[in-house]
């Protein structure tokens, strides 16, 4: 046991003078990277140029990966403030330069004026026209829409389809219950195609603003389990069809999510029929029907002409 001590010993010793040959003084090595990061940033104030930046970045890496290693590997003790410091001071000195662009303190207006910058905050508002299009002759247009008060929460869902004149020819809204943003969407879709294929709507154009449930449409397989049975059925009333799927802006359908959250405050569910299928009911439940129609004629008109107008979006 004594001479593997010794042997350990002197290959302790031999690893340390080979470490010193090898990578030379620790202590040294930091005083010449500070002395260089020092250097580096004299040069940079004096003449600002890229090349200098970038020499001063990496003298500032290079002192900064050795005081690491030397609080790693030798459990020295290195001060915070001396850490925040030079930080600070780094990011002082491109502050000074003007290299730091606007984007560049996004959200971070506070931290900026702290560090005795003026930097004002410029957002560049856009406004986007939206407009509802009409189909082409032989489609329908589907506009459905979920809400969820809480997410989850009382949720509902609705939608509206209208014909290549602009014209509402069927409209529903359903209370749902408990339950997320993105089942109420998604179960707003499934339920529209449901209507419509029971009544041999078999062109459609379907319009959303979710774009989570396109991609959930195109790509199932990452959908939630307890959306999974909804989208099969989707899919499968979808390969019936001649179909096409887009997005739209809520400000383009206000409709559809007029009637989710009328389903939400009201807790109810209900269909809109309009003219030509209340015409093809002939005298059974000519009462419920001719209500229904009535109902969805009014709703109609006022919501075409605001979805037929353009409307805008700030972006």
């Amino acid at each position: 046991m004594f001479k593997l001590q010794q042997k350990l010993f002197r290959l302790k010793l031999a690893l340390k003078t080979w470490n010193i040959e090898v990578f030379g003084n620790i202590f040294d090595n930091i005083k010449q990277a500070e002395h260089k990061a020092k250097v580096a940033k004299q040069a940079y104030d004096a003449n600002r140029s890229d090349e200098l930046l970038i020499a001063m970045n990496k003298a500032t890496v290079e002192l900064t990966t050795m005081l690491r290693n030397d609080v790693k590997h030798r459990n020295a003790n290195y001060n915070s403030d001396r850490i925040i410091w030079k930080v600070r001071q780094h990011i002082e000195t491109i502050g000074r330069s003007n290299l730091a662009h606007l984007i560049s303190w996004k959200c971070d207006k506070y931290l900026a004026s702290s560090m005795g910058f003026s930097v004002k905050i410029q957002h560049k508002i856009k406004v986007l026209k939206v407009n509802w299009d009409k189909p082409e002759r032989g489609w329908v247009k589907i506009n459905t829409d979920g809400a969820s008060k809480g997410n989850p929460g009382i949720s509902g869902a609705g939608g509206i389809v209208r014909n290549e004149e602009g014209v509402a020819i069927l409209a529903f809204y359903e209370f749902i219950g408990q339950a997320t943003n993105m089942f109420s969407e998604v179960f707003g879709l499934y339920k529209a195609l449901q209507l419509c294929n029971s009544r041999g709507i078999n062109k459609i154009w379907i319009e959303v603003d979710a774009k989570n449930l396109i991609r959930l449409i195109n790509c199932p397989s990452i959908a939630h389990w307890s959306l999974q049975n909804m989208l099969k059925e989707i899919r499968i009333t979808l390969k019936s069809m001649e179909y096409r799927i887009s997005h739209i802006y809520r400000e383009g359908y206000k409709a559809a999510d007029y009637l989710a959250n009328l389903a939400c405050s009201t807790q109810s569910s209900r269909v809109f029929r309009g003219e030509l299928e209340a015409k093809s009911a002939g005298s059974s439940g000519v009462t419920e029907v001719a209500s229904h129609t009535f109902a969805l004629n009014e709703f109609s008109f006022r919501e075409n002409i605001c979805t037929l107008l353009p409307s805008f979006r700030l972006c």
